[in-house]
């Protein structure tokens, strides 16, 4: 947990911070912030997506544009006190309520779709993560990560079924699936985030 954070003139980043005081965001394009605040402001900025557990409602100033706004997605152990360190509830989150101030229109902002969103690990290991207190995240929201994890685990059972029945087409399939993921994730852009986590 931190007081103040500034991020000035940052360029195609995944930015995690545990919990803020306040959050500034200027001049960046194509930035994923992830960040529990009690309050943001955003400043000429493009292209970036927010994921805010926030408890006022985020200022947008100076020309923003395509900004997507999201609800907090982190899940880590010390979530809790970060949160309690910095006086945000995590019961209150504005993120979907921005203040937008002296633009000239255009497409400014959108929230999230479902489809898209997704959760943020720190670190990248479900064993670790049992957060005491966590945000909530909406309904549909929830929903949509809900059958995405129904979707995995139904393809590890349809993949163990096939594995006791025929070993090399199991071994093929699983090939299959690593090459389609990998070039998911290399057209998507998360390498590079892949290769600094690592």
């Amino acid at each position: 947990s931190v007081s103040t954070v500034f991020i000035t003139r940052c360029r195609d980043s995944t930015i995690f911070v545990g919990a803020a005081v306040a959050i500034h965001l200027d001049n960046c394009q194509n930035v994923k912030i992830i960040c529990a605040t009690r309050m943001a402001h955003i400043e000429a900025c493009e292209r970036c997506t927010c994921y805010f557990l926030i408890n006022t409602r985020p200022i947008v100033t100076r020309n923003c544009s395509r900004l997507v706004f999201a609800p907090y997605n982190a899940l880590y152990t010390k979530f809790g006190l970060d949160t309690l360190c910095t006086g945000i509830n995590p019961q209150l989150n504005l993120w979907d309520q921005p203040i937008v101030l002296g633009s000239f229109g255009g497409s400014l902002f959108e929230k999230i779709s479902p489809a898209n969103f997704r959760i943020f690990v720190v670190p990248m290991s479900w064993a670790n993560v049992n957060p005491i207190i966590n945000t909530q995240i909406p309904d549909q929201y929830l929903a949509e990560l809900e059958k995405k994890k129904n979707s995995i685990l139904t393809l590890k059972s349809d993949l163990e079924i096939i594995k006791g029945k025929d070993p090399k087409l199991y071994e093929q399939l699983v090939d299959k699936i690593h090459k389609t993921g990998s070039k998911c994730i290399t057209e998507g852009g998360q390498m590079q985030e892949i290769i600094w986590l690592t």
